[in-house]
């Protein structure tokens, strides 16, 4: 009978062959796959992901003359066929200066720091004038301690971040249909006060003339974040659809909803008006994406979490 030789302190064969076979894999670089190209006002869709389990990720966008925008990331894909993968998403302001760009990540854990190349191309945007009445060029030019508390409630709702708040899985939808637009997202627009003075500015989002009381639809599923009534925009609701990703109605002549609801595509929302600073009835609907306001045309045209995609995507790089 042979006697097996071991030597102590030293592991069985079996498990320094399953360590050299899996160092590979273990000390791999975390790939990172952003959409290759994205136009002004657009989304950037950034997929990262790894053997490892980072307890954040989060990244930067840097373009040239501007301040790197740095967002985070949630978690899309957990530990499904031994993966794991986060989504980062980048609202491309309309503004946004065009030519390459990279993006930097930054994983919770991991030394290194992977990025990628990205171009950012032109958008398509109109003009337009908009002439004020006394009364609308009084309630823009004024002054107001409390719409400049709204506007700095707005603004870090816009900002919150709740990664676990993941409800959207399909395209947006319009909350209204048959309707006309008198707007366009990223229309560069002139006020034309009574008193003759200009003032310039970018529209954010997409209005839908109606008369009022004409019912207006959820875009998609989500939480209720936002339900009041502001002096510019009137009585508003604002959904939140993804971590980072809001929806908002303003102007309506009511409100259905309250905050902490649930909804779905085609909850109603409220019914049109003509409240806030306006020049008639009308929907104006808007997206945010980590505080950058996006086309909402794109994304009833992209689906932003497709898990299905994403791991066939990790399965074949």
């Amino acid at each position: 009978m042979k006697t097996k030789l071991f030597i102590p302190g030293q592991p069985p064969l079996w498990i320094l062959l399953l360590a050299l076979l899996g160092a590979p894999l273990l000390s791999a670089e975390p790939r990172i796959l952003p959409d290759p190209e994205v136009r002004q006002g657009e989304v950037l869709s950034v997929l990262v992901w790894d053997r490892r389990n980072y307890p954040g990720v989060s990244a930067q966008l840097l373009v040239e003359g501007r301040s790197p925008q740095r967002v985070q990331g949630f978690p899309v894909i957990a530990g499904e066929e031994g993966w794991y993968g986060w989504l980062i998403l980048f609202g491309i302001d309309s503004l946004l200066r065009t030519g390459p760009a990279r993006v930097v990540c930054s994983l919770e854990g991991f030394s290194g720091a992977p990025e990628a190349p990205v171009n950012i191309l032109p958008g398509n945007f109109f003009s337009e004038d908009i002439p004020l009445n006394e009364a609308m060029s009084s309630l823009s030019q004024t002054e107001d301690p409390e719409r400049t508390r709204q506007s700095q409630v707005m603004t870090r709702l816009f900002y919150t971040f709740n990664r676990d708040n993941v409800f959207l899985f399909e395209p947006l939808s319009q909350p209204m249909t048959g309707r006309r637009r008198t707007s366009y997202f990223g229309d560069r627009r002139r006020f034309l006060y009574a008193g003759g003075g200009v003032s310039q500015s970018i529209h954010y989002g997409v209005d839908f003339s109606a008369e009022p009381g004409a019912p207006i639809g959820s875009d998609g599923p989500g939480r209720v974040v936002f339900s009041d009534y502001r002096i510019i925009t009137g009585h508003t609701v604002v959904v939140e659809h993804l971590p980072g990703v809001y929806s908002l109605y303003y102007h309506m002549t009511d409100r259905n909803l309250n905050v902490g609801n649930m909804v779905e595509t085609g909850t109603r929302i409220g019914t049109v008006g003509a409240t806030g600073l306006v020049t008639g009835a009308h929907l104006h609907w808007e997206v945010r994406v980590n505080g950058v306001a996006v086309s909402p045309d794109f994304l009833t045209q992209k689906t932003l979490v497709d898990k299905d995609r994403f791991l066939s995507i990790v399965r074949t790089r």
